[in-house]
């Protein structure tokens, strides 16, 4: 029984898996943000029982294979079981996990961390994203608990809060038209196309991990929440989604000179009630999409 962490990270191409380096620090339930198409930032976790404060800048090259792995800049507070989201070229948040209902706004240009809006309630181990409505920015943070973490139904959340960072002193708020049909944590979850999907998950009530997979998409009118027919063969809790190219896609990145599909897989796993999943892994095709925005490298 029990949480382990890891340090191995781990390259999938042309059907295999194949070590290409070790993290300075292993890690459990740490979280994850693109920087630009080629770099990684890594963010707290837990190791032997204690939380990390530590970050980590994972850089990969344009063929998928690693170029280097350091240290980046130390958060405002050991963490676990918080998100992260890029808000632009050089602000990233974090929020919740061990900073409870708080966010950390860290800036790239200048190096410096800065309080964000809190959100209503305390999340850990929940989703997050970052969609748009009319060309504005939207936060959202989905399901979770409180952070005791102990199964009982009064700790973890249906709700999802919103925060529209374009409005002057923005706050986030909670969403009624976006609560999900149950309490959740430990979802996977992707955005594709403007929308936010969530997959499987763990629920106090009724008790147990599930498969569902629903949807949030913001468009001209709002953001709403579908319940999609299809669900995972599976269930599933405390695992990793992402969105994998289809052939028209592979083309499209073709033409950007990437010649190959890559999946890169830092290894975390935990063993979470009973099951062991794998989780935490990226798709660097998935994040290209033909950008060309020059590379930031924390120093």
């Amino acid at each position: 029984a029990g949480w382990v962490s890891v340090s191995d990270c781990y390259l999938f191409k042309d059907g295999q898996w194949n070590l290409i380096g070790r993290l300075n620090s292993a890690r459990g339930e740490a979280a994850s943000t693109m920087l630009n198409p080629f770099t990684l930032w890594l963010t707290g976790g837990f190791h032997n029982g204690a939380h990390l404060d530590t970050t980590e800048i994972v850089s990969f090259k344009s063929d998928g294979q690693l170029d280097y792995i350091k240290l980046g800049p130390t958060l405002s507070k050991p963490s676990v079981g918080h998100c992260v989201i890029s808000l632009n070229d050089f602000e990233i948040m974090i929020l919740g996990g061990s900073f409870g209902k708080a966010s950390y706004i860290y800036d790239l240009r200048t190096s410096n961390w800065t309080e964000g809006p809190s959100m209503k309630e305390s999340r850990k181990h929940f989703a997050c994203g970052l969609l748009e409505n009319e060309g504005k920015r939207i936060v959202l943070a989905v399901g979770g608990n409180d952070g005791t973490d102990d199964g009982k139904e009064e700790h973890y959340h249906a709700t999802t809060e919103i925060l529209h960072i374009e409005q002057d002193d923005a706050n986030f708020a909670i969403a009624t038209e976006l609560e999900l049909p149950m309490k959740l944590d430990d979802m996977g979850y992707f955005k594709r196309n403007n929308s936010l999907f969530l997959t499987g998950g763990w629920s106090p009530n009724p008790k147990g991990t599930k498969s569902s997979i629903y949807k949030i998409t913001c468009q001209i009118k709002g953001c709403k929440l579908v319940t999609l027919k299809n669900s995972l063969k599976w269930p599933k809790d405390g695992h990793v989604s992402l969105p994998i190219p289809d052939r028209s896609e592979e083309h499209t990145l073709n033409s950007s000179h990437i010649t190959n599909s890559y999946t890169v897989f830092c290894l975390k796993k935990k063993k979470n009630r009973s099951k062991i999943h794998s989780s935490r892994c990226i798709n660097t095709n998935a994040l290209l999409k033909l950008n060309e925005k020059k590379s930031i490298k924390i120093t």
